[in-house]
C-alpha cells in the first residue's frame, strides 16, 4: 500500500484510507458479533512452510474470519487508485486469502460487500453539500 500511496494524489491518498478505516470498523464488527472459524490444517502438514504457519497462526486468531478484513482493506486500496494495474492486484490479494486455509469464499464475499459499501460511504460523503 505504501507503493501506491506513492503513486497518488494526496486527496485519494485520503480517501483510500477513510475507506480503509471504514472496512476496519465494519469487519472487527463481525469478528464480534458473527465469529466464525476456519478449520485450520496442522502446521506439521505444511512441510517447509510449518514455521511460517505456526507464526501466522500465532498472530492470527481463527475466529476473525467474516467478513474478511484482507479482502476488504486490498479491494478498497486497490478500486480507490486509477487504473487497472491496482484493481487487478485487489483483486489478486482478496482472492488470495483462500489459498492460505484463513477464509471461507463467504468471508471473500463479505469483505467484497464490505469494501464496496466503504468506498460508497466516503464518495457519498464527499459529495454531500
Amino acid at each position: 500500500m505504501l507503493f501506491a500511496a506513492a503513486q497518488s494524489t494526496p486527496h485519494n491518498f485520503s480517501r483510500i484510507q477513510k475507506s480503509v478505516r471504514i472496512a476496519n470498523f465494519i469487519c472487527y464488527a463481525g469478528f464480534l458479533l458473527l465469529p466464525a472459524h476456519y478449520p485450520r490444517p496442522l502446521p506439521e502438514t505444511a512441510g517447509i512452510f510449518e514455521g511460517a504457519y505456526r507464526w501466522l497462526y500465532s498472530n492470527d486468531r481463527p475466529g476473525n474470519t467474516f467478513p474478511s478484513i484482507h479482502a476488504a482493506a486490498s479491494l478498497c486500496a486497490g478500486f480507490g487508485m486509477p487504473g487497472i494495474f491496482w484493481k487487478v492486484w485487489a483483486c489478486a490479494v482478496a482472492v488470495s486469502i483462500l489459498t492460505v486455509k484463513q477464509h471461507f469464499i463467504a468471508d471473500l464475499a463479505g469483505g467484497a460487500i464490505v469494501a464496496a459499501l466503504s468506498l460508497f460511504l466516503v464518495q457519498k460523503h464527499e459529495t454531500q453539500p
